[in-house]
């Protein structure tokens, strides 16, 4: 196949075309093939300068065309033919997607593209109940986010690659003293010179087996950043990171290296997480607990919240979910909700804290509450400078210097 598309004169042809026959396999082979060759009489119906065709794997054909005139006659005209001649042959069944590429830098990237725009329109479904032809472009608004979230798996392995993973700091305030006394580390990166939010390369790191690699970076710069201040901090640890072996020895080598106090670390878990590997998992907490270091349940409240599985796990803070606070101020269930988890958690000695505060209104209302702990706009955005007090020294800006590698 690669050695017919090199063939292809580049400068004859300004378009590429990818048309896919769906449900072409439900039918009789006989049927398959007369439907196939009816395509392929349709199309020579041009001469090879104008439409050029290649047979590629299941029935999809890549189409060359050598002018705007001659694409619009294709889709208008042709397309249409092929329709009705193959009509009775497959009882209506088949259905054609065609996918268009403008060649401007080279055959191979156009096939890419049009790759990708096979695999966005089955993503999003947008095969079942269409017409008997469906025409996309490249240029199409959901295609090119694909195209665009693609991109973002080499990117992320760049960043990591480069250490180019940065901790941002969300002050938490303590509701009964008014102080900041912790801050959350929040993962960002740094690519082309722009911040970037964890949205685009956390869930590809995870696909990739490298998020423990951004944690890894995280502990490091955080646990660096904070052995010259005294404030305590949460650091997001995912079921991947509890699930490996070494996590334990490497956490205790970032204390050891940074002569740093466990009882300062709070390491935050999504409430899920404890039902997945559930004995792997609690064992990991357990020795992190036993380190010195706090365990807080993230997003408490949006699965199937359990306070025994919070005793069994032995945590020290929990995060209400976003859910119950955004809303608090116009629905009175979530107060109830709220102070339901308040006042349980105060039973069994566990610390509460309310994210997504922002604004005085719902800072308030949760002080009303009886929650321990403020988190959110209204307080702090996150931010890489921070207002410190070194051990030893008075108040300063202190801004946290990556240095990581470039290429």
């Amino acid at each position: 196949m690669r050695k017919k598309i090199e063939c292809i004169d580049q400068e004859k042809y300004k378009f590429l075309l990818l048309l896919k026959i769906y449900n072409i396999d439900k039918l009789k082979i006989e049927s398959r093939f007369k439907i196939i060759q009816n395509i392929k009489k349709s199309l020579r119906m041009y001469n090879e300068n104008e439409v050029k065709y290649l047979n590629v794997l299941n029935n999809d054909i890549l189409i060359f065309i050598s002018s705007e005139e001659i694409l619009n006659k294709f889709l208008l005209t042709t397309l249409s033919e092929m329709k009705r001649e193959n009509m009775l042959i497959s009882s209506g069944e088949i259905k054609y997607l065609v996918a268009v590429s403008e060649i401007i830098k080279s055959i191979e990237i156009s096939i890419n593209e049009l790759e990708i725009t096979m695999q966005a329109i089955e993503k999003e479904n947008h095969i079942k109940n269409q017409a008997l032809i469906k025409f996309f472009n490249t240029s199409d608004k959901f295609i090119q986010h694909e195209m665009e979230d693609r991109l973002w798996y080499g990117k992320t392995i760049e960043i990591i690659n480069n250490q180019a993973i940065i901790p941002y700091y969300q002050a938490i305030k303590d509701i009964k003293t008014g102080k900041i006394l912790k801050y959350e580390v929040l993962a960002r990166a740094i690519y082309d010179n722009k911040i970037i939010p964890p949205y685009f390369f956390i869930s590809k790191a995870e696909e990739l087996g490298m998020l423990y690699k951004i944690t890894e970076i995280i502990l490091d710069k955080s646990f660096k950043f904070f052995s010259t201040n005294n404030y305590e901090f949460n650091i997001n640890i995912s079921a991947n990171d509890l699930l490996r072996k070494d996590f334990i020895c490497t956490l205790k080598n970032y204390l050891d290296k940074y002569n740093l106090d466990p009882k300062r670390v709070t390491f935050e878990v999504l409430e899920n997480i404890t039902n997945m590997h559930e004995n792997s998992i609690i064992e990991t907490l357990h020795k992190i607990k036993d380190i010195g270091c706090k365990i807080a349940i993230d997003d408490f409240g949006s699965e199937n919240s359990n306070f025994s599985r919070l005793i069994n796990i032995n945590c020290d803070f929990i995060k209400i979910d976003a859910i119950f606070i955004k809303d608090i101020l116009n629905n009175p269930k979530n107060i109830e909700i709220v102070s339901s988890i308040v006042n349980m958690s105060k039973a069994l000695k566990i610390k509460t804290v309310a994210e997504f505060v922002e604004n005085k209104d719902i800072y308030d209302l949760i002080k009303k509450c009886g929650v321990d702990y403020a988190q959110g706009y209204y307080i702090d955005k996150p931010k890489e400078l921070i207002w410190t007090t070194p051990k030893g020294g008075s108040n300063y800006h202190a801004k946290f210097k990556m240095n990581f590698a470039t290429k």
